[in-house]
Parts: C-alpha cells; structure tokens; sequence
C-alpha cells in the first residue's frame, strides 16, 4: 500500500506503482484497491483472500465523467486506462493521462483530483471504507464508497453527468473467470419519498418507482465461496435522475450504444441485458451544478458473499450475521455515510496534527492497511490476522507479539477475542506448549508448524500479550479466563531450564527467526524471558496468588546475572545469539 502527497510528475518509475493502491474493505471482508491509475485492483472480496486467488484488476469497470453546456460536450475518465474495446468501437477514449490524475493515498482513503486545466469544472473525489476505531461494526462492513465533488467556477451552468460502470465479478478468482455470473437487476425505490423500502427485480425497471442502484449475481444457493451478489447504489438526491444500462462489455458494438448514450444525452437507456456474455452494469447520475455551486455525488459499492469454505468446513463471514444481501450493505452504507467519512476523518486528524514527526503519522495511519488485506472475521465472530496474503498462517503468535498492538488500539474487543482463541486448543502432550498458529486461512487447525524443535517464544509471546491486554485495557475477562493458561505456559517454559541458571535453552530452529539455528541460552527468547518473569509475576499478584507470584521474582535477579555472564561479549561489546556451553552436539557459535 502506498501512501502519498499528490504527484503529478511524469515518471518512468512510476509505471510499476500503477499496481498498488489502498485497500478499501472492511476488517475480515476483503477489498479492493484504488491508487495511482484509479482502477480497482487486487480484488479479494470474493474469499479470495491470498496473493494467488486475488484478482488482479477489474478488467471493464470505468467511472467517466460529463460536462454539457450548449451542445458542447466535455468527457474523461477517470482512470488513464480499461480493457474495454473502445478502439474496436471506433471511439478515441477519453482517459485521463497519469499527469493529469492527482492522488493520494492515506488508508483507509483513496483521494483523487482531476488536474487537468482544459476540463470546465473541477472535479474531486474519494474512496473510502469506514475503518473506525472502536466501531466493529461499522468497521467490518463490505463496501467502499466513491465520493465525488464537482464544483462549477464558472459563471454559467453545466448539466453534468457521473457514470459507473461496474464488471459483475460474481464466482471469480484470479484465473477464473466463468461465463454465468449471475444477472444484472435494478434496484427500485418508490416515488413516494416516504417509502424508502428498496426492491430489486428482474428486467426493465417499472416507471412507477425510480431506480435507484443495481444488483449484481446471484441471491442464494451459492455453489462455491466466489459466489455472491454486488450492489452499486447512489445516494437519493430529488434533482438528480439516475439512469442505468446491462451490458456486455467485450463486445464493441455494445460498447458503443452504451458510450453515445452517455454522450449524447448524458443518460442510459435504462436497459439490460438478460444475455450470459453481459456481465457489466453502468450507473449514471444526472444533475445540474450551477454558477459557483459544488455538487456531492455518493456512491457506494457493497458486496456479499457468504459463504467461506476452508478445509471443507463452511465458517461463513461475519457480516453474512448481520446482513442478507448487498443491497442491505449498501443500504446501511448510504444511510450512515456522513458518519462514516466525519469519523475517519476525526481520527486520522488527530494522528496527523499530534507532535510526532509528519513522516511517523503517515506512516502510523498507513500501515493499519493490513486491517483490509490480512484478515478473517467469521461467522462466530472471530477475529484473526494472518501473516501475508502469500503465507496466510492465522495468528502466528511469535509476529502477532509485535503486530497486534495496532489491532489491540483499534479495535481492543477483537484482539481479545484472538487471544482467546489462541488459548482454547491444548497440546495433549505438554498442556503449556502454545500452538505456533491456528491454522492455514482458519483459526480452527493450530499447529506448531513443520519444524520438530520445540518453540519457547510462542508461550512467552503469549504470556506477554495477555499481561499487556490486561493492564491496557483493564479487563478483568483476561485474569479470570486466562490466567491458567498463562500459568501453564509459564511452566513450561521453565521446565526447559535444564542447568537451572533460570533461562530456558534450546536447540535447533526452535524462535521466531525460524530458519536461524541456536543451541543452550538463546539471547532472544531469553531476554522476552526475563520480560515475562516480571510480568506474570505483577499478574499472579493481581490474582492474590502470592506464592506464584514470589516464585518467579525470586527467579529473575537470576536470569538477570545469567543473561549478562553468559551472553555478553565484553570485547566485541555486544551480546551473543546464542552460548551452548555445556550443550552436547552444538556447534560452534
């Protein structure tokens, strides 16, 4: 993910950024990403959650923009490239040239302005997901918006228009792209303004009721996990007239009806398609802007896809509790939109105008972008992070040490609730032993992992992460529901204390540099020790278990002197990684 000032500069090195952008989905939901070249790329909101199931772009979707005064016409889009066939259709497509396409990236935000000085009015707009600190709800919510401003500075009206045309996805992964998707409906709210039910139904839209959005796969029997249903709605405005069109969009001659009906009248022909081949559905907004007024278009685009099938299990995602539909994401979306954006807003403000160096907030704010791309919230409502779209271990427990802190801050409830699910599974043959991860993609598989040495950062990791849970949050749930746990862990750290020195050893690939071989004293694991000792000793006494408590105080002036005498290399003035005296068959450090 990148995160940027607006840059207008041509450059050749610029061209491998046009891939990345930020991801815009809600925590466990999947996402999209919107950057420089302003195409939806890197899709996973079809489950499709690892770097060789994404999508790589959305291959038809377009957002173009019209300006119409007199008969004159002004037309771009707002991205510098599609695989639309326009050159097939005989049409010079108007996109909008890298230089001409300012943006910025500030997660969970994509901003964009139309920096082009021959275009008669200023045109602005943003991508944004509700990423909101201590709002789960809104913060799991499947869907971006794309908010425009167009702002007239001229002393003579435009009738604008704002057309999105959205690819039906529905079943896809990267690969795979089958033929039946599922159809394309519209979605219909009553004239009557006190009504605000929405409908779908399945052809042409009825002329009493007005549309209002349109609706994208399949309602129900979903066969796989790719399959689902999409929703693409814009905010109810009385003076703005929405149109729409079904299509196929590798088909010129479609291609062409659709983009002179923008053209030439700034509408659509409110038409669509019932073929297999048509899976794009275009969505444009009408209206006047006036002398100096500025207008706000909103749309939002929604996805549901339900199911989450791993290892034959059906898990479910956890906005599927709340929600039957896109369409009622979406709704949900537009109605507490203003919220949403005012709230985002307020927090990334606060990180930016704090006395840490400008560089550090942006690199703060951006760097939660992994709330959208690594990671799950089920249908139990479990939250999990997994290590990179490439290695999707769930909580990995030595990385979860350092990571999830940002998750802890943001949303406290679920980072409290992975704990607790690291903590559920026992190792049957040494109970204290904490699982390395909890599975591939699911948190209901924990293993150690592949390498037959025993792990002792894991356990500590999770002692460690249990007593700053509880001291930054208070909550006596950590104490009473893992205490034992931690109690166990502990232990069984201690029972590798074989020289009695009060620091564990260890031997082989056996802490989180996994590929790094130690032997006897290791000065990573037993410097997080040391740090636990403290720790679980400050929780047993919170607990009134004074005994427990005493016992591993009375071990760390110990470990102390043993950590210095063992580890600390006077002449070089560092410490060791390791020291394996008195270990049989270690090799030399």
């Amino acid at each position: 993910m990148s995160g940027a000032t607006f840059n207008n500069a041509e450059d050749a090195a610029e061209s491998a950024q046009q891939t990345v952008g930020v991801p815009l989905g809600g925590v466990g939901a999947g996402c999209c990403e919107l950057g420089r070249d302003g195409r939806f790329r890197n899709i996973t909101i079809n489950n499709n959650r690892t770097s060789d199931s994404r999508i790589e772009v959305s291959p038809g979707s377009i957002i173009a923009i019209r300006a119409a005064r007199r008969g004159k016409v002004a037309l771009r889009i707002l991205q510098t490239d599609s695989a639309l066939p326009f050159s097939d259709a005989g049409i010079a497509a108007p996109y909008t040239a890298s230089q001409r396409l300012a943006w910025r990236g500030v997660y969970p935000c994509s901003h964009y302005k139309l920096d082009d000085p021959t275009y008669p009015l200023e045109v602005t707009w943003t991508g944004l997901t509700p990423i909101i600190p201590y709002d789960h709800e809104a913060s799991t919510l499947p869907l971006v918006f794309l908010s425009f401003y167009i702002q007239n500075p001229s002393d003579v009206s435009y009738e604008v228009s704002l057309a999105m045309n959205w690819e039906n996805l529905c079943g896809c992964t990267r690969g795979s792209f089958p033929e039946k998707r599922g159809p394309i409906r519209p979605i219909l709210v009553s004239h009557d303004q006190e009504r605000k039910t929405l409908e779908s139904q399945a052809h042409e839209p009825d002329p009493r009721r007005l549309i209002a959005g349109l609706e994208f796969g399949f309602r129900d029997e979903f066969r796989t996990s790719a399959e689902g249903n999409y929703a693409l709605l814009i905010g109810q405005q009385r003076d703005v007239q929405v149109s729409m069109m079904g299509w196929n969009e590798r088909d010129p001659r479609e291609l062409e009806v659709f983009w002179n009906q923008f053209h030439d009248s700034g509408r659509l022909g409110n038409k669509l398609s019932r073929h297999e081949s048509s899976h794009s559905g275009a969505l444009c907004a009408t209206f006047d802007v006036g002398p100096q007024q500025t207008r706000n278009i909103v749309y939002v685009l929604a996805w549901y896809c339900p199911k989450y099938v791993v290892h034959g299990s059906d898990q479910r995602n956890g906005y599927a509790n709340n929600f039957r539909s896109a369409i009622e994401v979406a709704t949900q979306g537009l109605t507490y939109h203003k919220y949403y954006f005012k709230a985002v807003e307020d927090w990334q403000r606060r990180i930016m105008t704090s006395t840490l160096p400008q560089w550090l907030s942006k690199a703060l704010i951006n760097n939660n972008y992994v709330l959208s791309t690594n990671t799950l919230f089920n249908g139990g409502n479990d939250f999990a992070m997994f290590e990179t779209p490439s290695d999707p271990r769930v909580s990995t427990l030595d990385r979860r040490l350092y990571s999830s802190i940002g998750s802890l801050l943001f949303f406290p409830n679920f980072d409290e609730g992975e704990l607790a699910s690291i903590a559920r599974p026992k190792d049957p043959q040494h109970p204290g032993r904490i699982y390395r991860f909890s599975g591939l993609l699911d948190n209901r598989h924990s293993s150690h992992g592949t390498s037959k040495d025993v792990m002792l950062d894991t356990s500590i990791a999770f002692v460690l992460m249990a007593y700053r849970n509880y001291f930054m949050t208070g909550k006596r749930f950590i104490l009473d529901h893992l205490f034992a746990r931690v109690r166990d862990a502990m232990a069984f750290v201690l029972e590798h204390d074989r020289d009695g020195d009060a620091l564990p050893e260890q031997h082989g690939c056996s802490m989180t540099r996994d590929r790094w071989a130690v032997y006897g004293t290791n000065s990573y694991t037993s410097s997080l020790w040391i740090v636990a000792l403290r720790a679980y000793a400050r929780l047993a006494r919170r607990l009134n278990d004074k005994a427990e408590a005493l016992k591993y105080e009375q071990l760390l002036p110990r470990a102390l002197e043993s950590f210095d005498r063992k580890l600390w290399f006077e002449e070089g003035g560092y410490y060791r990684l390791y020291c394996a005296t008195g270990i049989e068959d270690a090799p030399m450090e």
